[in-house]
């Protein structure tokens, strides 16, 4: 790596386009002294197959980056690959052949990736007559009219002869005045073109910098394969510099990476910032041409950055992918692509390959969100032409049941930090978003928390129905029967939302609906009845469900019989009874008799032994192990080896 230059960077990179052999590498050779075909077979073939990389030093003394792309049909790929992070266009026709398929191809891509400005270089005219010179400049007014090209100047240019090459330079530098370079706010994102070693230095990406900025020393990780690393050395245009800004093309140094574990197409970024997707809601726009209509479902080549993904289309609501129309459309992917709101996009037919449309991201979404219609079509309306604050408020929707914390939010929206966090507080006092007790502080949509309350009280609903003597239903198991992810983390969160809109009573760790009465019936109370009668005749001797059952049969019709475990639990609730164990109850009134005389005990001679407990009770072993093992479960005793001791429970405890 060379040393540091002084020389000012521009933030913006000019990318060629044009057909194959239309002259794109020599013109920027004659710019530059840079020859940017570097391979052996490009040198033999005369033809571009990788991307080419140069820099131009302007006549104002700034430098700009250039990428030389290929014009081969094969080679489309790697031309969107080139294409997806320049500014401007330098758009190749050779004045002999004129506009050719792929000069109409890549004057689509570079409109579907979002570019506003170029310049058309008329080549070879050194080649041709000044009569077949005027029909080429016709061509060429003809074929950017009514697109982002229109009115572009025109230069007549031979790399072979010098011609027009002053005037092109002339051109460009009053372009890239007019045009402001990108800021360097937002997240570091590069989305990585070519990767190789350096002896001595181990890997080098390159790519141009679309957001943020990034210097040495700094952690950066590679998506989507969580390969984390810190930035060695940084290059723009064969210069070491410290840092590296939005609209650089740049070359990064990492080491402890491997060449082979890169990829074009991953992106380099800070660490842990990025969320990698399958499926992602987009604005689509296809091109006004017959072979561009689409049938739900078919597989597509998905381009953005400088990934190329298999996938599938869907539109979104009503719409049909007919020729020249444009609507929402949800792409579902065969590999994780990383991509963040307003990125551009080009979409090409499976096979045979050509470019059929493009437009840009909306949101990645952990859902196949496609079948809600005019619903999601809405909520995409407004994240596309909606305020920030619309934005905030349907990206934490698109990504349920996963609640962003504020990082993510800023980061998936290309938004200032500062700024993001000032409309999500607004959000939160208009109760738009719900703040989860987490930390960071994460997010949750109130809809989305309205829709699963309406769950958790549904299931509650069913609960009372199938038991209804029962109080409530445990939380854990609540958050079981409903079944949704959130709830893993954010049961607690639900839950109080819940209660303090009325919908549910929260009672320790139960959880019941506030019109749910637990009465017994008069059968019920009949049993209720007998089991109070024998549990209190037996004072601090359990009573079995054996006997229970036989009573309560000999005394209150089948019906009620049915009914026993019932009323049991019941009673229970109601603090009349404990179970001991699955077999054995006794009444509060014999327990806290219990406890007293074994705790009145434990004060004098320190430990008690089960047979002491059996003297001292007056009862049998079988029911004195099960209350002294109840006793240890509610802290009134504590079993050390054969022995219990005092616990720290009070009896007030029980």
């Amino acid at each position: 790596m060379t040393d540091l230059s002084t020389t000012p960077r521009v933030s913006l990179v000019l990318g060629t386009a044009g057909h194959i052999d239309h002259g794109k590498t020599e013109l920027i050779k004659a710019l530059t002294g840079i020859y940017t075909d570097r391979l052996a077979e490009e040198q033999e073939r005369g033809i571009s197959i990788e991307l080419g990389f140069a820099y131009l030093d302007l006549p104002n003394g700034s430098r700009i980056g250039i990428v030389d792309v290929p014009g081969h049909e094969r080679f489309v790929k790697t031309m969107v690959a080139g294409a997806s992070g320049i500014d401007v266009v330098l758009f190749v026709i050779s004045a002999d052949e004129g506009v050719m398929p792929q000069s109409i191809e890549h004057l689509d891509i570079c409109r579907f990736l979002g570019v506003k400005s170029g310049i058309v270089a008329l080549t070879k005219v050194d080649i041709v007559s000044e009569e077949e010179v005027e029909l080429a400049l016709e061509d060429a007014r003809d074929f950017v009219k009514d697109t982002f090209m229109e009115g572009a100047p025109i230069i007549l240019t031979s790399a072979k002869t010098g011609q027009g090459i002053d005037t092109l330079m002339s051109e460009i530098t009053t372009l890239v005045e007019r045009i402001p370079g990108r800021s360097s706010a937002g997240t570091f994102r590069m989305p990585i073109d070519r990767a190789f070693t350096i002896q001595g230095f181990g890997t080098v990406v390159t790519g141009t910098v679309i957001s943020g900025s990034a210097a040495i020393g700094n952690a950066v990780e590679v998506y989507p394969h969580e390969l984390k690393t810190k930035i060695r050395r940084i290059e723009t245009h064969n210069a070491q510099v410290e840092d590296a800004q939005a609209g650089q093309r740049t070359a990064i140094n990492l080491p402890k990476i491997a060449k082979r574990e890169i990829t074009r197409g991953d992106v380099l970024s800070l660490p842990n910032v990025l969320r990698p997707g399958y499926v992602f809601d987009v604005h689509l726009v296809l091109n006004n041409s017959k072979r561009a209509e689409l049938k739900r479902g078919e597989r597509v080549r998905f381009h953005v950055g400088t990934k190329e993904a298999l996938g599938r289309v869907y539109p979104i609501g009503d719409a049909e992918l007919q020729p020249g129309s444009e609507c929402f459309a949800q792409i579902r992917l065969e590999e994780e692509v990383v991509a963040l709101f307003s990125d551009r996009f080009v979409l090409r037919s499976y096979s045979p390959a050509f470019v059929v449309g493009g437009g840009t991201i909306i949101a990645a979404s952990t859902r196949n969100r496609y079948r809600m219609k005019n619903a999601l079509s809405d909520q995409l309306s407004l994240m596309k032409d909606g305020s920030e604050t619309d934005r905030v408020a349907v990206f934490v929707r698109s990504v349920f049941p996963d609640p962003p914390d504020l990082q993510e939010i800023a980061t998936q929206l290309g938004m200032d930090s500062g700024k993001t966090e000032s409309i999500i507080e607004q959000l939160c006092r208009e109760g738009a978003l719900i703040r989860l007790s987490s930390t960071p502080s994460r997010f949750l949509h109130s809809e989305d928390s309205l829709e699963l309350i309406d769950q958790l009280v549904a299931q509650l609903a069913k609960y009372h129905h199938d038991f209804p003597l029962r109080a409530g239903m445990q939380e854990r198991s609540l958050a079981s029967k409903v079944k949704h992810p959130i709830l893993t983390g954010f049961l607690a969160d639900l839950l109080q939302l819940a209660s303090a809109s009325g919908r549910i009573i929260l009672d320790g760790t139960l959880v019941r609906l506030p019109t749910h009465s637990f009465r017994l019936s008069d059968i019920q109370e009949q049993v209720a009845s007998v089991i109070r009668n024998r549990i209190n005749t037996s004072g601090t001797n359990p009573v079995e469900m054996g006997f229970l059952m036989n009573e309560v049969s000999g005394n209150v019709s089948a019906a009620g019989a049915g009914d026993l475990r019932e009323v049991i639990s019941y009673l229970m609730q109601a603090k009349e009874l404990v179970r001991l164990s699955p077999e054995l109850l006794l009444s509060t009134a014999g327990l806290k008799d219990v406890a007293r005389a074994v705790a009145g005990y434990l004060s004098k001679e320190k430990t008690i032994t089960v047979a002491t407990a059996r003297d001292l009770l007056r009862s049998s072993r079988r029911f004195v192990v099960p209350i002294l093992e109840y006793l240890d479960r509610i802290d009134i005793t504590r079993r050390e080896g054969d022995l219990r001791v005092r616990g720290p429970a009070g009896l007030e405890d029980i």
